[in-house]
This record gives structure tokens, C-alpha cells and sequence, in this order.
């Protein structure tokens, strides 16, 4: 058996975050996180993904289960271009318990 590891710093310390579907899509993919590098990938292809609050249910259905930060974010438009914020928003997304990914197609 092979241990996972991190596609972009080769880290061990790998958690699952959930299975992801999308529109016109039969499997689902894995969502995976780095706990060292704090990078988000699909598990079956090591693709990076950003944004995850631009791909979750809640913030569109459930807005007040959505961290306050994540929709404040959300709605300022400078947001979506900082880096960091990015890269925060993601782990607040990634460890929220009101999750609910989508990918589109």
C-alpha cells in the first residue's frame, strides 16, 4: 500500500476533506488537503484547487452558516484577487462543518 502524499511539498500529513460532486458528473472526486503546505487537490489527479468558497452550497443557500468572514469576503470584490485572502478563505472553507462543494462541469 502507498502513502499518500502531498503532490506539491511531498508532506505525509494529508487529510480528506470530502467527496465532491458536480453537474453531469456520476463519481465524485476527493478533496484533499496538505496540512504542511495548507494546499487543497483532487486526490485523482493532484490538480490544485482555489477557491473553495466559490465552489460551496452554503454561502449561495445557507449564508448564515457561512463564516462571517468567508461572506464578507465574498461580497467585497478586492477579496477575490488578494492571495491571502484567498489562501485564508480556503482554510476556513476546507474546516467548516457546513460544507457543501460542488465543481462545475
Amino acid at each position: 500500500m502507498q502513502e499518500a502524499r502531498c503532490p506539491f511539498c511531498f508532506g505525509e500529513n494529508i487529510k480528506f476533506i470530502d467527496f465532491v460532486r458536480g453537474n453531469g458528473i456520476e463519481n465524485s472526486r476527493p478533496l484533499m488537503e496538505c496540512t504542511e503546505c495548507e494546499k487543497f487537490y483532487w486526490d485523482d489527479d493532484g490538480k490544485e484547487i482555489k477557491h473553495l468558497s466559490g465552489s460551496c452550497e452554503t454561502i449561495l443557500m445557507d449564508p448564515e452558516k457561512c463564516d462571517e468572514d468567508v461572506r464578507k469576503g465574498h461580497t467585497n470584490g478586492k477579496a477575490h484577487y488578494d492571495r491571502r485572502k484567498i489562501e485564508e478563505f480556503d482554510l476556513l472553507c476546507g474546516s467548516c462543518s457546513h460544507r457543501k462543494f460542488f465543481f462545475r462541469t
